[in-house]
């Protein structure tokens, strides 16, 4: 019944969250049915920008031959401390680190951020056996390039900002959303 219909997301119209059931026919192969719960536009939505953020770290994790790290922040809220943990401490000790802030709405932990970001370490720990340590653990000596793009908001384009003012990483992208962190 989809090829008779010019926009088959109209027969799953009003349809969200409840169980509607599918007879589909594959090009290669026998019909079956299938049992599928219709998403909002909005979990639709974040489920696709999850897969595109997946995409860019595999992307970078096999271009870089895993020597390079990604990390995007869709924001800068509370809830993103977790986000930014998650991401960043596994790519720590990679020689260089992508910081994505493409799409950043902002929220007000890139302070936060920014001081893991500056953290050296003063003294090492060179054991008989096994490898030289850091003392401050996690703390990032490669080098840094930050994404922004037109929709990098408020903490995405404070962030950029300082990580360029203190000399911190290179800034790559187009001109962020209000731009008032120039100077």
């Amino acid at each position: 019944a989809t090829l008779a219909t010019p926009d088959p997301e109209s027969l799953l119209r009003n349809q969200t969250g409840r169980q509607v059931l599918l007879h589909l026919q594959p090009a290669v192969g026998a019909a079956y049915d299938a049992v599928v719960t219709p998403l909002n536009s909005a979990d639709a939505s974040t489920l696709r920008y999850t897969d595109w953020e997946q995409r860019c770290r595999r992307r970078v994790d096999s271009v870089g031959d895993n020597r390079i790290g990604y990390v995007h922040l869709r924001a800068m809220g509370s809830p993103d401390y977790a986000q930014w943990a998650r991401d960043f401490y596994p790519v720590a000790n990679r020689p260089a680190l992508i910081l994505d802030l493409r799409n950043n709405r902002g929220g007000n932990i890139d302070s936060w951020i920014m001081s893991r970001l500056m953290r050296k370490a003063w003294m090492w720990w060179a054991p008989r056996f096994g490898d030289v340590n850091a003392n401050m653990q996690s703390t990032f000596r490669g080098h840094l390039v930050v994404l922004v793009n037109e929709s990098t908001a408020s903490d995405g384009e404070t962030m950029a900002n300082g990580i360029r003012h203190l000399g911190l990483g290179t800034i790559i992208g187009t001109r962020t959303l209000s731009w008032y962190s120039v100077g």
